[in-house]
């Protein structure tokens, strides 16, 4: 399970909420989650700051 899913997860918001919260289509975070789609530096910003949480915990962050 991706670090993304299960702090969304402790938090008991679903991807549709995660999503509007965002402000983006809630595949979006399907796809991330799933490892099929790789998070853009917004995305990960913007999930942090949301999921109350550092990019670094929720995603294997490279230098781009």
């Amino acid at each position: 399970m991706s670090k993304l899913r299960e702090r969304r997860s402790e938090l008991q918001m679903t991807q549709a909420e995660l999503g509007r919260r965002m402000g983006i289509d809630p595949s979006i975070v399907r796809h991330v989650e799933g490892g099929r789609l790789k998070p853009y530096p917004k995305f990960r910003r913007l999930a942090a700051e949301i999921l109350g949480a550092k990019e670094e915990e929720l995603f294997e962050c490279d230098s781009s």
